[in-house]
């Protein structure tokens, strides 16, 4: 197998993941797995105002499959930027030694400083993009330099890449996997006539945990309230990635599918010629 056809292999097997963890979702939120619960608290300095807290209430969580079916995601297409590198390089430089080998990868740095390091001789310091591709043609090189997430300014960490270098990180240490922030508009009513909503404040934007507030209504009661309320609107229904509460799309099946066209569309074709 040359290894244009292994990339290609490892980029049609990280789509494969993508398929089967999306039918896992499917199936997950088909089960109904989240509900929400109210709590009202009166408040003595502002009566008769009350305060309605709503809770998530997790009923099941997401299952282990799907944490190793991104997980293992994420491995294709590490590995296949990895093994990318070091087509590039073997194809450029004859006779790699073992050393060599052993310190060639494909950079991700969200950081420009960091990736054009230099060390005391001028030369590209260990730790450094420059060093990590110092074997690859010149005119790839400046391709990779060009894709990496530094250049998308104050969007770095929404880049595809620095998002599975992040996540290639996080599955190394725990679940990837949590419950996803609310779908949709929670809305509290009034009943009847026999209360009056002041206000209502959303409050959740990241993953979240069971028992988490997701959102908060002050209410006035009216005369004939028989101390019920009644909340509508759609609850959490889809899964995240855990520790992803800065990226503007939480839900994991938006990040993997942004991250397999990057790397299949914009990254692979560029550098395949150079093989």
């Amino acid at each position: 197998m040359s290894a244009a056809d292994g990339i290609t292999l490892k980029v049609k097997r990280a789509r494969d993941h993508l398929e089967l963890f999306n039918q896992e979702v499917h199936s997950y939120v088909k089960r109904n797995p989240i509900g929400i619960e109210t709590k009202l608290h009166p408040q003595l300095a502002r009566q008769p105002e009350y305060d309605l807290i709503i809770l998530l209430r997790i009923k099941e969580e997401p299952p282990a499959q799907l944490s190793a079916l991104a997980g293992a995601f994420c491995y294709e297409l590490r590995s296949c930027l990895d093994h990318l590198a070091f087509a590039l390089s073997s194809t450029h430089t004859a006779n790699l030694s073992e050393k060599d080998a052993a310190s060639i990868g494909f950079p991700i740095f969200k950081g420009k400083d960091l990736f054009s390091r230099k060390d005391a001789k001028d030369h590209p310091a260990t730790s450094s993009g420059l060093y990590k591709m110092r074997l690859i043609q010149p005119e790839a090189q400046s391709i990779i330099e060009g894709l990496q997430p530094y250049h998308s300014g104050n969007s770095t960490v929404l880049h595809p890449l620095w998002m599975l270098h992040r996540l290639n990180i996080i599955d190394k240490h725990r679940q990837l996997i949590t419950v996803g922030p609310p779908i949709g508009r929670l809305q509290t009513l009034g009943s009847q006539g026999k209360y009056e909503v002041t206000s209502t404040q959303e409050v959740a934007t990241r993953p979240l945990r069971d028992r988490a507030i997701i959102a908060k209504s002050k209410i006035v009661p009216l005369p004939g309230w028989d101390g019920h309320v009644q909340t509508k609107g759609m609850v959490p229904a889809q899964v995240a990635f855990d520790g992803f509460s800065d990226a503007k799309q939480l839900y994991a099946s938006e990040i993997m599918r942004e991250i397999l066209e990057f790397v299949g569309e914009h990254v692979v074709p560029p550098l395949s010629p150079f093989l």
